[in-house]
């Protein structure tokens, strides 16, 4: 029997404001539903009635509240009340009554292989939502170093309710028309008729993380730009984090993030943290990596004493596979530092550029080149190309990379590895990206290279020399600001 109640939530604190409009126009097309947002962490927690879920429940409130809290809820909420679970960023289009003339619960496939569970909906005290109940404890256990999503979100519920019969599972176009890989067509294409709402993955844990700096004793500032576009990193950082503050405690280490907006401008994140340091030789760090901290103070003594010197500490870099990384999570602090990776089967990718983080350069090298270019301005690539390329011109050539390897974790991705996209990030914005590093190619000499940069610091785009116009064209396409 069917409960036409909306369930969402907004735990301990304000609802982000531009989630009002699609929370009315809910209510608009619903007027004979109850809309119930919980907005207190305690009052969902009360619900819980075994004592081992509870101390898990704590735990994740402290270190997880926008990942597996969440997941916990709804189907806490499901089981208790029944109706449908919806996140706060749905749109809705229509009403959902049509939907409940058929008594299963239900859920809709996000992709080919995945089913989200963002929208959950199924009638009070269903056996199909007791067994995602009845399994959290031991799969929170077994994932303690997996992503939300993988632990007890989309992952978890889509490998038990695959084969149901008590189920249904709905076609993308139901909840999902658009994908989160391609959300910047988000209110830019029509939606099929068959659309009940419209995720717009506008995910809490995405927001902007507050520029955060561990004080240091040393001359070294290490430069972290991070923020969490699609919920895969923070436990990645957490661990990360945790290893340089506990190796490298003399350190100056300082998080920043961007303006908050998809893709992730990680340029801009770069800059901030520059402004923020203190010291005179700066690390560029990216907070899925792990290097070794020897070979790092190495590299950092070295620039130190010439401030015209740059290279990093490694001479290989390997992206590790899944179950790589989880074998290092699973070490926890007592990781040594090693790894045999190659037991665990074939690698993401494995790289010896000298561009790639982490990085050691003073901070008079980085005022020379006016650190990164804020033009790389959406999602990944070719930034720290870029970067390394105006060194190059202007500094000299890179130190010969310190014997040894450096890791880098593995988290979810939209194509292949080295030819991937940030959430939020498109095809024509990454072309965009390479078009610019070939100017940077371009620009050979010391007098070359600085009146690029003096482009840039105008908000020019460089001049491709045809006087076709081509360089404009460009930025205008993708909307580089």
């Amino acid at each position: 029997m069917w409960t036409k109640t909306f369930h969402r939530i907004w735990f301990d604190e304000p609802e982000r404001p531009e989630f009002a409009a699609w929370r009315d126009k809910l209510a608009e097309l619903h007027p004979d539903w109850t809309i119930r947002t919980w907005d207190s962490s305690d009052e969902v927690r009360s619900l819980i009635d075994e004592a081992t879920l509870t101390d898990r429940w704590d735990a994740y409130m402290a270190s997880d509240p926008f990942g597996r809290i969440p997941d916990i809820a709804r189907y806490l909420l499901l089981w208790h009340f029944g109706g449908v679970y919806i996140d706060t960023d749905f749109e809705v289009l229509r009403r959902f009554d049509p939907l409940l003339e058929d008594p299963r619960p239900f859920a809709a496939w996000e992709n080919d292989r995945t089913m989200c569970t963002a929208l959950l909906a199924s009638p009070k005290q269903h056996p199909a939502i007791g067994i995602l109940l009845e399994g959290l404890v031991d799969r929170l256990d077994a994932t303690r170093g997996q992503t939300a999503n993988n632990a007890v979100g989309p992952e978890y519920a889509t490998a038990i309710w695959r084969e149901r019969e008590d189920v249904r599972r709905l076609p993308p176009s139901s909840f999902y028309p658009v994908g989160w890989w391609e959300k910047n067509l988000l209110g830019q294409v029509s939606y099929p008729p068959e659309t009940y709402a419209v995720h717009h993955w506008a995910k809490g844990w995405g927001k902007p993380v507050e520029t955060t700096v561990r004080q240091g004793t040393s001359d070294v500032s290490i430069l972290v730009p991070f923020r969490d576009s699609d919920g895969s990193r923070t436990m990645l950082w957490d661990f990360v984090r945790e290893r340089l503050e506990r190796l490298y405690p003399e350190a100056e280490i300082i998080v920043t993030s961007d303006d908050g907006q998809d893709p992730f401008h990680k340029t801009l994140a770069l800059n901030r943290a520059a402004r923020q340091a203190t010291k005179d030789v700066f690390v560029i760090y990216d907070s899925d990596t792990l290097v070794d901290i020897d070979a790092l103070r190495t590299v950092v003594k070295i620039v130190s004493a010439d401030p015209m010197k740059w290279g990093r500490p490694y001479t290989q870099k390997v992206k590790l596979n899944e179950a790589a990384t989880q074998a290092v999570l699973d070490a926890g602090a007592g990781w040594d530092g090693t790894l045999d990776w190659r037991q665990y089967g074939r690698p993401e990718g494995q790289s010896g550029m000298n561009a790639a983080p982490p990085l050691v350069v003073s901070r008079q090298a980085w005022e020379i080149v006016r650190g990164f270019d804020e033009r790389f301005s959406r999602g990944w690539g070719q930034e720290d190309v870029a970067f390394a390329r105006s060194l190059e011109v202007l500094c000299g050539p890179s130190l010969r990379g310190h014997r040894g390897v450096a890791f880098h974790l593995n988290h979810q991705r939209i194509g292949v590895s080295g030819n991937d996209l940030w959430p939020g990030q498109d095809v024509e914005g990454k072309k965009y990206h390479i078009w610019l590093m070939a100017q940077y190619r371009k620009a050979r000499t010391p007098d070359q290279m600085r009146q690029l940069l003096e482009e840039r610091d105008d908000g020019r785009s460089p001049d491709d020399g045809n006087g076709d116009g081509e360089a404009s064209r460009g930025v205008h396409a993708v909307g580089v600001r």
